[in-house]
Formats: structure tokens, sequence, C-alpha cells
């Protein structure tokens, strides 16, 4: 999903209708706070306490690992950080979680309410965004992409419930957690 044009992601949202309530639960919080862990932890709890046989369960994850991912996130970190760069690194992370997302909405059963967990938070894209601007300067693309997000939530919370959790184990464990995954970009 290409987010630096100009998207009408509500429209799709607002078009399909939903019969039944959707609970949207995102995950925010610094790297190695444990987002994909308590998102792995809760879905599972909830279909141990048989959640699924009230709600459909969903559970999205951030890509960090295609190859699409890699290469912009590479790409980012090697040298200069430059706005292009910047500008993928945004557009391919931000647009595939949205898209993602969407996916699961415009997809839905929609014979029961749904739950929807996912280990990152579109409100952290917009922070994200906003300090990479204040490091390498503005450009037309982060803003269009900045832009399309906060589009994506006003609908989000028009349209369902939309709830964020912050996670902040401190600092000394998220270091060790970065430590233990080896990624150099961390």
């Amino acid at each position: 999903m290409n987010l630096i044009e100009k998207l009408d992601i509500g429209q799709k949202l607002y078009t399909r209708g939903y019969k039944n309530e959707v609970y949207i639960f995102e995950f925010a919080g610094p790297i190695g706070s444990g987002k994909t862990s308590t998102t792995n932890a809760l879905y599972e709890l909830l279909l141990e306490c048989g959640f699924d046989k009230r709600f459909d369960l969903y559970k999205i994850n951030e890509d960090i690992t295609s190859d699409k991912t890699k290469s912009a996130i590479d790409k980012f970190y090697s040298g200069e950080k430059t706005v292009q760069a910047a500008e993928e690194l945004e557009n391919v992370i931000c647009g595939t979680r949205i898209e993602n997302l969407l996916n699961v909405l415009l997809n839905l059963n929609d014979s029961k309410p749904s739950i929807i967990i996912s280990d990152r938070s579109l409100e952290e894209d917009i922070k994200f965004i906003s300090n990479l601007e204040s490091e390498i300067g503005q450009s037309v693309g982060l803003y269009n992409i900045r832009k399309n997000i906060n589009n994506l939530l006003w609908d989000l919370s028009e349209l369902f419930l939309h709830t964020i959790f912050y996670l902040n184990c401190g600092l000394n464990v998220a270091l060790s957690r970065i430590r233990k995954r080896g990624r150099p970009n961390e």
C-alpha cells in the first residue's frame, strides 16, 4: 500500500459496514518492551479461555522479516539518513501494517463480534515520523504518510472500539531483550 499518495481508506470500511462490534487492541512501547510477546500471549490466553466461541479472534504482527521490509530498514540505517530513505522506510513498514489491518477488517466473518490484537500501534507510527522529521527534515511524502494514518485513526475511532496499551518494562530489561535479538538497527 502506497501511503505517500492520498488515500481514502475509510471509504472502504464505511461501505463494507459491520453487523457486530469490532475491538481493536494495539500494543505500544519502546523497542524491547515486549509488544510482540504480549500480543502472542494475550491471543493464546483468549483462545485458552474460550473467547473464540464468542468472538472471532485475529492477531496482526508487524512485518520486520520480509525482504521488502529488511531492505527498507537496511537502506535507512546504513550510511546517511536521507528523506528518500525515511519515506521508503515508513511507507513500507506503515503501509504493510495498514494493509494487514485492512485485510482483516474487510474480510471479517461478521457473524459474531471480533477482537483484533496488534503488536504495534498506529499512533506510534505518527510519533516515529515526527521524530524522523525533526532529525532529517520534513517532506511531502512523510506528511502524506502521517496524514493517511491520522485519517485512518479517525475512521477507526468512528467505527470500532480501538484501545492502545502502552508497555514499559524499563530501560535495563528492554536493552537486555534488544541485545538478545541481535538486530543491529535496534
